[in-house]
């Protein structure tokens, strides 16, 4: 793994934080998973990818100094907007309609009406650009404080439709895991039910006893277009993985692709890994 002392130094603190330990003992560093980079041949300066297990703060990584490098989240901000949208009061639930205004956009599954559940699994910019300008500016750059949102940087009124989509907030790899800890902890200052609702709102349908919450994100405004997958992981034994991964993206129908599988691979080799040495006689 690409790493230096000083980004140790950061994990240790950071695992200090998960797992509210007193750090009188070391803390172990994160473990080196790039061989999952390796089999995507993603180069570790071109990716990040960190995954925290909040039971017991262990932690695995690839990427070195680019962990804590920040980008613009694009639509991984859709899991903050949607926690807002409904502390709001802007959004009751995942039942209420968003009517659409007729304008052709970016996919055909945007053109329609929308409740906040579909729009935040098809990505439907327009829904949550439409909740933000009801919010107005003061209110939403109160909210992206209280949450300790990467940078906290919303630009001027002028971009409070854009900021999360053209540069102006950005996060890094490791405070998108500190915030979707926080959250899974239920260590932010929101109602019990903004953060239920929510949840049914994000969760994807997968295998029964388990339960995965994960956003995809594409910015496309610089020089290098950046693919986010961010979200935690519940598997049948209660254990909960927080995720968060970015890359370069050069093949744009590869790599849309690539973001999420990376870290379904990564979750993949973990367990595996876990259940080799947990049935290891020596």
């Amino acid at each position: 793994m690409s790493s230096v002392p000083f980004i140790s130094v950061w994990f240790s603190l950071f695992v200090c934080i998960l797992t509210l330990s007193s750090c009188e003992k070391s803390t172990p560093i994160a473990i080196d998973i790039s061989e999952v980079f390796d089999f995507y041949n993603l180069k570790t300066n071109e990716g990040a990818l960190l995954i925290v297990r909040l039971e017991d703060g262990k932690s695995w990584s690839v990427g070195g100094e680019r962990l804590l490098k920040r980008f613009s989240p694009a639509s991984t901000s859709k899991i903050l907007h949607t926690y807002i949208a409904l502390e709001s009061g802007v959004v009751t639930d995942e039942t209420q309609e968003f009517i659409w205004d007729g304008r052709a956009r970016f996919l055909d599954s945007w053109n329609q009406n929308q409740t906040l559940k579909t729009a935040f699994h098809r990505s439907a910019v327009w829904v949550y650009q439409d909740i933000v300008s009801q919010i107005g500016y003061a209110d939403m750059q109160n909210y992206v404080n209280t949450f300790e949102y990467g940078n906290m940087n919303i630009g001027s009124v002028d971009n409070l439709t854009t900021y999360w989509l053209n540069g102006e907030l950005q996060i890094s790899a490791l405070e998108q895991v500190a915030f979707l800890s926080k959250l899974v902890k239920n260590e932010f200052n929101i109602s019990k039910r903004s953060y239920d609702r929510a949840e049914v709102i994000m969760q994807k349908d997968i295998a029964p006893h388990q339960k995965m919450i994960a956003k995809t994100g594409w910015y496309s405004g610089g020089n290098t277009d950046i693919g986010w997958y961010i979200g935690w992981f519940k598997n049948d034994e209660e254990q909960i993985y927080v995720f968060a991964f970015n890359m370069d993206m050069h093949d744009i129908d590869d790599d849309l692709r690539k973001r999420r599988d990376v870290v379904i691979s990564a979750l993949t080799h973990i367990r595996a890994t876990e259940i080799e040495k947990t049935h290891f006689q020596p």
